[in-house]
């Protein structure tokens, strides 16, 4: 499945997303400030595209272990 690829891409996405926040970060005004919406929706996105990508690539991992038929397999896949 895909979702192993996915998780690696998603992972590394939030590793250059970070760089770049951190880099920004001493800005006072980048974003609006530390506790403006924009900022904290784009701290929320660097997170949950961690997340996501270490859930994915689990997901993939376990896929041998799971015994399951091919379409409820392939619904699983897409939904993560």
């Amino acid at each position: 499945m895909w979702n192993e690829t996915f998780g690696w891409i998603s992972v590394s996405a939030s590793l250059v997303m970070g760089l770049v926040m951190g880099v920004k970060f001493q800005r006072e005004d980048w974003l609006g400030g530390y506790n403006a919406f924009p900022r904290r929706m784009v701290r929320l996105a660097h997170v949950a595209l961690a997340a996501l990508g270490m859930l994915n690539i689990l997901f993939a991992q376990s896929l041998p272990r799971l015994h399951l038929e091919p379409p409820p397999l392939r619904t699983a896949a897409f939904a993560f």
